[in-house]
């Protein structure tokens, strides 16, 4: 979700052990820890968040699959944190001539993209609060904190989310959320393509099959929680 790349040779990476996931995020964790604020405690913290998470990450690998291969995007799985930060668990990349330059164990700010839209929505923060936050966000392309709004309270209303252009310019990213059997968001089924790639009426198709992909998993998750 950082950058994008011409490359002829489209590779698919399945979710890594868990583990392997554990020791990269920790790692990026460290590199980053300036930037991030993260101490000792938050690495082991998320570290045990993603080995608690391995159920999700081969659940969701077959969905990510049917999406990169029938609308020619990258696929990913995503965890929502307790701190609401962003973790990706599981990844299939697109089969077309482009390479996103992200991995399982991939870390991301709070409420940027498609996620963050979803997030600012089901947070249960005011308006002031998300404002100190968005401010926060490094954008291409910054979108207007009143724009911002209105997408945040229409990913509410329709179920899903889209950043177009403003994380990355050129590229749409689309998101669907995933609740836990107390109605909390813990994880979004993410896609992200060139927006050349994805007009509108695309984009609403694919988000109608992510959501019944996020609606099989999150039934059988909170079926297992019982």
């Amino acid at each position: 979700m950082a950058s994008l790349s011409g490359t002829p040779k489209p590779v698919r990476v399945r979710p890594v052990p868990a583990v392997s996931r554990s020791i990269a995020i920790l790692r990026l964790l460290g590199e980053t820890k300036q930037g991030l604020g993260v101490k000792a405690a938050g690495m082991i913290s998320l570290a045990r968040s993603v080995l608690g998470s391995e159920g999700f990450a081969q659940m969701a690998q077959s969905s990510l699959d049917r999406l990169a291969a029938t609308y020619g995007v990258t696929a990913m799985g995503v965890e929502v944190t307790a701190t609401q930060s962003v973790v990706v668990l599981g990844l299939s990349k697109s089969t077309q001539p482009f390479r996103l330059y992200t991995d399982v164990g991939s870390h991301f700010d709070d409420l940027v993209s498609a996620t963050g839209r979803l997030i600012a929505a089901h947070s249960g923060e005011n308006w002031t609060q998300l404002r100190k936050r968005f401010d926060a966000v490094k954008w291409d392309k910054p979108p207007k904190f009143a724009t911002w709004k209105s997408e945040v309270e229409m990913a509410r209303a329709k179920g899903w989310s889209e950043d177009r252009d403003n994380f990355v310019s050129g590229l749409t990213v689309i998101a669907v959320p995933i609740f836990n059997d107390r109605g909390q968001l813990t994880y979004t089924l993410v896609v992200a393509g060139l927006s050349s790639h994805l007009p509108a009426t695309l984009t609403q198709t694919i988000a109608a099959a992510m959501r019944k992909e996020a609606q099989d998993i999150e039934n059988t998750l909170n079926a297992r929680s019982y």
